[in-house]
């Protein structure tokens, strides 16, 4: 009677053991929408994991027999969880799974926003907004020759031209530039009153032959480099030549792009190993009033520089 009254009690705990299975599936159905082949798999899986319960509480307490009081105990287990236990069961199991959900959307959330933000930021980055105050314009003239307009005494020669695009004005050496105004530089060694810089005169003589131009923007601070450059080499000589000039004053703002040539064929060939060359260079005009020799302390106007000495 002992062992049987124990075989018994083992049945109904298998019949609650059954009850809380099949409320687990009830409780999946209820929180996750489920396609009907997975139901029909669900179901199958509730009787085959039933029935291997039963049958191994049968061998293993109650040597293999099947008696009445084994189905009795069942339908009592499963009656008592049902009855007492299920609803709050499952109530309690749909909350906190529908927490679970809340949670592990929150979180989702996050990634994805911290994601996106990450990648939009990173993409910001990769082009940064610079603000340029003013373009650089590098030119080399291999066979320039004088233009109708006036002697130049240039037979090739390579100069800069700045144009202000800010909103204020700038000095480039020692010459002020209006905004939406550009000038022209470069040294010389066959004008009467000055060997080294001299202001607009290519924009006054004009350059005949074809030229090879590079251009660049200018921040604030790179114009003050710009500007200390050009007031250190107020000079002309056969290695610190016009090429020489132009080269070394675009090189002080263009750290990546540097250029070499100790001539005006040699800078030019230079400047078109570099992609975005052109052959297209657009001087600005200047009257012969324009013209200025560079000093120590400031610019001084000059028209004798509109012709090389001799002329």
């Amino acid at each position: 009677m002992q062992t049987q009254a124990y075989a018994f009690l083992i049945f109904v705990l298998n019949g609650i053991l059954i009850g809380i299975l099949f409320d687990i599936f009830r409780i999946f159905r209820k929180s996750f929408k489920t396609l009907d082949i997975v139901t029909y798999i669900e179901d199958c899986m509730f009787w085959i994991i039933s029935g291997l319960l039963l049958l191994y509480s049968i061998f293993k307490f109650n040597n293999g027999e099947i008696r009445l009081y084994i189905l009795i105990g069942v339908i009592l287990g499963v009656s008592l969880y049902m009855l007492i236990f299920s609803k709050m069961f499952i109530n309690t199991s749909v909350c906190i799974i529908k927490i679970i959900k809340r949670i592990f959307v929150v979180i989702l959330s996050v990634i994805f926003v911290c994601s996106f933000s990450t990648y939009a930021y990173a993409s910001e980055k990769v082009q940064p907004t610079i603000s340029f105050c003013a373009t650089l314009k590098i030119v080399s003239c291999p066979n320039a020759s004088n233009s109708s307009k006036a002697n130049s005494g240039i037979l090739g020669h390579s100069f800069l031209i700045v144009e202000n695009i800010g909103v204020s004005t700038f000095k480039i050496g020692h010459m002020t530039v209006p905004v939406g105004e550009s000038i022209t530089i470069g040294t010389y060694s066959n004008r009467k009153n000055h060997n080294g810089i001299w202001y607009n005169i290519e924009g006054y003589t004009g350059m005949n032959g074809t030229c090879y131009s590079l251009t660049t923007g200018l921040t604030g601070s790179q114009v003050a480099t710009l500007r200390d450059t050009i007031n250190a080499h107020d000079s002309w000589s056969l290695t610190k030549n016009c090429s020489y000039f132009a080269k070394t004053v675009w090189n002080s703002v263009n750290t990546g792009c540097k250029l070499s040539g100790s001539n005006p064929k040699a800078l030019a060939d230079s400047i078109k190993k570099v992609n975005g060359y052109s052959t297209k260079v657009t001087i600005p005009k200047k009257s012969i009033n324009n013209i200025a020799r560079h000093t120590k302390d400031g610019i001084v106007y000059d028209k004798t520089g509109a012709k090389a000495s001799g002329d």
